[in-house]
């Protein structure tokens, strides 16, 4: 009885405590004639095959998140005048980008939140793509104001938007967050000491380490907290691959 109410417990944190029960509940039918270390065998393969998306759907939300930010950036790069404006629809589609990987490894494209992210990293990656083009720029506000009217008239779509709206803007501020605090480790190694020789530093692993930390810590929170909003906002969708 205590195997199965921990193996329950171990599965709860991976998928809904009903769909937990019911398959504890058959493990542990099975298990009578089986024996204990089959039932815990047949737990660790289950954990696995639910636990595997969220490291994997990281990795590629991680990937794809830097690589279009790197496109986006060069595609922006000799653009002075519209560089404030520009580096922003770039934050903000990088951010789509790895949301919509992650979340399309983890829930599937049938998910609506990855829908959404799919939809409005398109329009954006158009703007950034094509903003000289005037039929292009009115296509894409024709769309972003289809899209909005559609999220919010739709009550299906209401929560999912939430969602991506508000997993977005706090992945955006964590980003300038991320960023200023990487800028400021820089600051003080290369201005606060100045007996220090740069080189050194530039050599020493602290001085790659720290930058790739922040990196790392700063995507690891926005999956955690996109992931912990999306389930408690949707609890319906949050088994929607397994099942």
């Amino acid at each position: 009885m205590q195997s199965a109410t921990s193996a329950e417990w171990i599965l709860g944190r991976l998928t809904t405590k009903e769909r937990a029960a019911s398959i504890i509940g058959d493990l542990v039918e099975i298990e009578k004639h089986k024996g204990q270390l089959w039932f815990w065998l047949s737990v660790a393969g289950i954990v696995v095959s639910l636990a595997w998306r969220r490291p994997v759907a990281f990795l590629a939300g991680s990937f794809a998140g830097v690589w279009t930010g790197y496109c986006f950036f060069w595609a922006t790069f000799y653009r002075a005048r519209w560089m404030p404006v520009l580096e922003v629809f770039t934050l903000v589609g990088s951010t789509l980008c790895f949301f919509f990987m992650y979340s399309v490894v983890r829930y599937g494209i049938r998910e609506r939140a990855s829908q959404l992210a799919l939809a409005w990293a398109g329009l954006i990656t158009m703007v950034i793509f094509c903003w000289q083009q005037p039929v292009v720029l009115t296509l894409c506000v024709i769309a972003a104001l289809a899209i909005t009217a559609a999220s919010t008239l739709k009550r299906s779509f209401r929560t999912d938007s939430l969602v991506v709206f508000v997993s977005v803007a706090v992945a955006c501020g964590v980003k300038y967050l991320e960023t200023f605090l990487r800028v400021s480790w820089g600051h003080f190694l290369f201005y606060w000491q100045p007996w220090a020789d740069s080189e050194y530093y530039r050599a020493h692993p602290v001085y790659n380490c720290v930058p790739f930390a922040s990196f790392f810590l700063s995507y690891l929170g926005v999956t955690l907290f996109w992931s912990w909003l999306h389930d408690r906002l949707t609890p319906g969708q949050k088994t929607l691959i397994a099942e």
